[in-house]
């Protein structure tokens, strides 16, 4: 009897006979034609992952991997009120108030009482990145055996969609206009907690925040105008200018950038509110929604965002602009605040079926040199 040892084991195992087997790989799946490296873009909703395994981790033009070439944020003015008794307490915003391009910024920061355009333009141009914040919860244990053993559920996750802060980077250009305003932005918000400045008598009545603004997020795919992600800011106000960007070398050429932190009250992302406010605001009634009217009466934080900006500020009827919000109509009145952009919605065919996704759509007026050029 041969020793027991693993050598002698290791002969005694058959070895078959494979020169009649087929090695070229085997490249489809067991009942599915579209897993093909040819016939993979035949699905062009991209569902076959939804429903079939890539057992070969095959790649295809709408099938690997998200993208992200284009970004947009959209940054709405707040109400500050510029009137000759709170200038007379600031040299620099009385300043600011004789320059042609400095009239300009307060106009943008002072929608409904001296702006036009609901959404600060010159921020859109130069926002070149932006810190999103995640949900998130934290857990807790609710039981525990003697040997240790431990259940743990999820506990409340508000903590991480309200009283958040967060950063976004600008691009400078001459004349340091995004520092003036913030900067005009920041002590208008210091002036009224400090009772220097005193805003305007509709917002008193509403007992509204005038110098917090919303901030639109929208992230697109490749084509540039279809919307995969989106979220939204409420209550919005920066909490520091941003002098230190101008330290440097000298003559170092190096372009300036700004780093602007942000205080927000509520978060929201990828419901589906957010993009009728955002077509609200922007004076396109409700667009995308086809009619469907947004009911903010149990949402606070709906009433928050939306009061500033409603179709006009009417001092003999303050309540005015949030009536027709609530109601959904008159909304083409909205237009005096119109800025050029609004959400629409475009319809993907697949076979005998089809569905519409959201697209990011510009006036003419954004499109042009002037519009993308002008602070």
């Amino acid at each position: 009897m041969s020793e027991n040892t693993f050598d002698n084991v290791l002969n005694e195992v058959p070895i078959p006979d494979v020169s009649s087997l087929n090695t070229s790989p085997n490249t489809s799946y067991n009942s599915s034609p579209i897993v093909t490296g040819e016939n993979l873009d035949i699905d062009p909703i991209g569902m076959s992952s939804y429903t079939s395994y890539n057992k070969f981790r095959l790649k295809s033009s709408n099938s690997d991997y998200a993208q992200t070439p284009v970004f947009y944020m959209f940054m709405t003015a707040p109400s500050l009120n510029m009137d000759g008794n709170n200038l007379s307490n600031s040299k620099f915003l009385q300043q600011m108030y004789t320059d042609l391009k400095g009239k300009k910024l307060l106009d943008m920061l002072s929608y409904g009482i001296e702006g036009k355009e609901s959404i600060m333009k010159m921020l859109t141009n130069r926002a070149g990145g932006f810190s999103l914040n995640d949900t998130s919860s934290q857990t807790r244990i609710i039981g525990e055996t003697w040997t240790k053993l431990k259940q743990v559920y999820l506990a409340e996750d508000n903590d991480s969609r309200s009283a958040g802060t967060l950063t976004i980077e600008y691009s400078e250009k001459p004349g340091i206009p995004v520092t003036k305003l913030h900067k005009a932005w920041y002590e208008y918000a210091q002036g009224v907690r400090r009772g220097m400045f005193s805003p305007h008598e509709t917002v008193l009545k509403q007992r509204a925040v005038d110098y917090q603004a919303s901030i639109y997020f929208f992230l697109c795919a490749p084509d540039g105008e279809t919307i995969e992600f989106f979220s939204k800011y409420t209550g919005v106000m920066p909490t520091a200018v941003p002098y230190s960007s101008f330290s440097g070398k000298k003559a170092n050429g190096d372009r300036i950038k700004l780093n602007i932190p942000y205080s927000y009250s509520y978060k929201e992302d990828l419901e589906p509110e957010i993009l009728l406010d955002f077509n609200i605001v922007n004076g396109h009634g409700e667009g995308y929604f086809d009619g469907m009217a947004k009911d903010i009466s149990d949402t606070a934080a709906s009433i928050l965002r939306l009061l500033p900006f409603t179709n006009k500020f009417n001092p003999s009827d303050p309540l005015e602009g949030l009536d027709i919000i609530a109601s959904g109509s008159g909304l083409e009145n909205v237009k005096a605040g119109a800025s050029g952009v609004y959400i629409a919605k475009k319809e993907v065919k697949s076979g005998s079926s089809s569905y519409f996704v959201p697209i990011i759509k510009f006036d003419d007026d954004i499109n042009s040199p002037s519009g993308l050029n002008s602070i």
